[in-house]
């Protein structure tokens, strides 16, 4: 049978808020990384402050990063109960719709790499590796296809004549 793949899209967390509950070092990142997409936060500490449903009401998105998978589960239960439509959890919840990816963003281009949950630590070898190769000329391409994408619009042509083009008929393109 043919493994589900989930769908990677670009979403605009910004205006959402977003609900973390646990603050250990993944509850921190996770919360870190919403943070940097824009979302607003509410973090619930298990120590100061414990997960209560309450918590909920006009949360878009809640992580459960607890250390304690059956407390992860309940949570999301919760959550999805309450019509909270993003669910994650830092364990092997039934009750979580989406994984984090390994993701970073360079000069506008932004790219993830997903394991779907199956193994964190090669996706975050493998996000590293692909920064590194990024460094290479290809961030150089990204940008003048962007440049060269917008001329064709503006010419009115179609901007799959730049897709085989080198980088040296990209900088020609661009001079005409």
């Amino acid at each position: 049978m043919r493994e589900k793949m989930k769908a990677p899209i670009d979403y605009d967390f910004s205006e959402k808020t977003a609900l973390v509950v646990g603050d250990g070092p993944v509850g921190r990142r996770r919360a870190d990384k919403l943070v940097s997409y824009g979302c607003k936060l509410k973090v619930s500490s298990l120590k100061t402050n414990p997960f209560d449903p309450a918590m909920l009401k006009g949360v878009d998105i809640v992580v459960a990063a607890t250390d304690d998978e059956k407390l992860n589960d309940r949570i999301l239960k919760a959550a999805g109960e309450a019509g909270v439509p993003l669910l994650n959890s830092v364990g092997f919840s039934a009750y979580g719709n989406f994984s984090f990816p390994g993701s970073f963003c360079e000069d506008g281009l932004t790219v993830s790499v997903s394991t779907g949950g199956a193994s964190p630590g090669f996706t975050a070898l493998f996000t590293e590796h692909i920064r590194k190769e990024l460094k290479g000329g290809w961030l150089r391409r990204f940008e003048l296809m962007k440049k060269a994408r917008m001329r064709c619009r503006e010419k009115g042509e179609d901007p799959k004549i730049l897709e085989d083009l080198s980088m040296k008929q990209l900088e020609d393109y661009l001079e005409k």
